[in-house]
């Protein structure tokens, strides 16, 4: 944004040194009498004029954009590998806006079922779940061990109960109170599930 209003500011600079060559410039050359003296001038001056209105319309519509967004939640979220033998992972959030922001449900969504499972209860440990973000730059972590069929049992029931599972693509869904976030399973962890799914 900072360098928008730099351009701005150096093509109204820009176009006040045009208006200022032009002025200083003999124009007898082209003169036909007062008439169109006064005709083009009055051209010149309308164009210039349209395009500064212009401009100031641009930067006002994304200054009022940006002000907007700022008031809008914005989270940030990546997925840990898998640690090799215990099956642990996480799913890691920040907060990128000074708003109260709550992590209300976290959602298990595999290619070829209709259905979106609910995984809340799988947290392990750490700070409690559902979690509300207070400040700018806060972090949460939501723990889960990733190979256990006993609390994976309840949500692939739910799952295959609307299709049948690929196992090719899937996400983990976030909702909070305004949004909701979709972040991509990665391939580890559709193998694992797609392991445990067999089991």
């Amino acid at each position: 944004m900072r360098w928008a209003v730099l351009i701005g500011g150096f093509l109204c600079l820009l176009s006040f040194g045009f208006g200022l060559l032009i002025g200083g410039v003999d124009w007898g050359w082209m003169h036909k009498g007062a008439s169109n003296e006064v005709a083009f001038w009055s051209m010149l001056g309308g164009w210039l004029s349209g395009v500064a209105t212009l401009f100031a319309v641009i930067v006002s519509l994304v200054l009022a954009f940006q002000a907007s967004q700022n008031n809008t939640e914005q989270i940030a979220i990546n997925v840990d590998p898998i640690k090799d033998n215990s099956g642990l992972t996480a799913i890691n959030f920040k907060n990128l806006r000074s708003i109260t922001t709550p992590l209300l449900k976290i959602y298990l969504h595999l290619d070829g079922a209709k259905d979106d499972a609910e995984i809340n209860h799988l947290k392990y440990c750490g700070d409690k779940f559902p979690w509300t973000f207070q400040q700018l730059g806060e972090s949460y972590r939501f723990e889960f061990y990733i190979d256990s069929l006993a609390n994976f049992r309840h949500v692939y029931e739910k799952i295959s109960s609307s299709g049948n599972p690929t196992f090719k693509k899937g996400h983990y869904i976030i909702e909070t109170a305004m949004k909701r976030y979709k972040v991509s399973l990665p391939k580890d962890h559709l193998i694992r599930l797609k392991k445990l799914y067999g089991n």
